[in-house]
């Protein structure tokens, strides 16, 4: 990503509530740092994203969290996605992982792959439920999403704007 691409997702919850996320996406490299930040302003869940087969980008998670907590003192869900579940020469094992969501034992973690769907569709409706069962209908609530790709390094983030019954 150059700049900031924006995108939309609505998923219908259980209770047959419709949540609009609005998705913006932001450049990933270092020097885009600093304009990430601002996105987590007022964010109310947020997703970090490594690749299982990068093991440096599990490796710089630890500064992302802070960069985050630093930004956005709140409570608020955050979810771990090791992306690439579907591939063979995983770098990053399962103790490892354990071992980091041993440090950060609210976060809640899925095995994914964006290239199959691999928990995808599950991530972001166990996500909007979970905002969801906290606000009022109709009202307009954030999310943070952090994205590591082995292929750019550094992170992609987005904010999302979560609004129900649409």
């Amino acid at each position: 990503t150059i700049g900031v691409n924006f995108s939309y997702k609505v998923i219908t919850l259980k209770n047959k509530v419709n949540v609009k996320i609005k998705l913006i996406d932001t450049a990933g490299q270092e020097k885009f740092k600093s304009l990430t930040k601002s996105y987590y302003k007022n964010a109310d869940a947020a997703l970090f994203v490594f690749a299982l087969n990068d093991l440096d980008s599990f490796k710089h998670l630890n500064d992302w969290v802070k960069s985050f907590k630093d930004n956005n003192g709140a409570t608020i869900p955050i979810y771990l996605i090791g992306n690439k579940f579907d591939i063979e020469n995983k770098t990053v094992d399962q103790t490892q992982i354990d071992e980091f969501l041993k440090e950060y034992s609210t976060f809640k973690y899925y095995p994914a792959s964006a290239a199959s769907g691999h928990n995808i569709e599950k991530v972001f409706s166990d996500l909007a439920e979970e905002i969801n069962k906290n606000f009022k209908s109709g009202e307009q609530k954030a999310i943070m999403l952090e994205n590591q790709s082995s292929k750019k390094k550094g992170f992609n983030c987005a904010y999302c704007n979560f609004k129900t019954d649409i």
